[in-house]
């Protein structure tokens, strides 16, 4: 067992509605003396905001991907490694949430990925601290799957403007372009398949 399991950390996270408030926190922070690094995160936080919430206003719950939550039994801590400015979260993290909502056998909990570095580095992609990254854990800190940053098809569309010679605001502007179009539909078709062989 993973030692950030034996000290509970996942169990300790924040729940959506506590990450909720640290967003919008941070996306009012006073802006003297931050970095240009450091203003461009409060920027894209303030725009995650607006995502997010388009997001729970307009959720559809999907049948399947319902019929195969209902069909967990045993109890499951589902925990995101992620932080406020990133964007693929904002567009990910509701549907999450949306989906584990009153579901008594699946606890979310939410680290900030900058603060749990040492969790973060176990979870790497090609070497890259890649979020949002979600790992589900059964009752006993066994992991039972891992999925992120983002569903297969963003991925490829993100190489294929890449390959193109897109700029990152070129192809990051796309990519929320597809987010928009599809509505969330690839991460409920990905769920049902890595959840129904758990």
């Amino acid at each position: 067992m993973n030692d950030f399991i034996k000290q509970r950390r996942p169990h300790n996270g924040m729940i959506y509605e506590e990450f909720e408030s640290y967003t919008i926190s941070e996306a009012q922070k006073e802006l003297d003396n931050l970095s240009a690094l450091e203003l461009r995160r409060v920027e894209f936080t303030k725009l995650n905001i607006a995502r997010a919430n388009r997001i729970i206003k307009t959720f559809k719950a999907n049948q399947e991907l319902e019929f195969t939550l209902n069909k967990i039994k045993g109890k499951q801590i589902w925990m995101v490694l992620t932080e406020p400015w990133c964007g693929d979260s904002a567009q990910i993290l509701p549907y999450i949430h949306l989906y584990t909502k009153d579901r008594p056998n699946i606890s979310l909990r939410i680290l900030l990925r900058d603060q749990n570095l040492d969790i973060m580095n176990q979870y790497l992609i090609n070497g890259s601290k890649s979020i949002p990254i979600l790992v589900v854990f059964d009752e006993e800190g066994n992991e039972m799957l891992r999925w992120g940053p983002r569903p297969k098809n963003a991925q490829k569309l993100i190489s294929k403007l890449k390959e193109d010679g897109l700029t990152k605001n070129e192809w990051t502007e796309k990519l929320h372009g597809y987010y928009a179009k599809n509505k969330g539909t690839d991460i409920v078709n990905e769920f049902i398949e890595i959840l129904s062989v758990i």
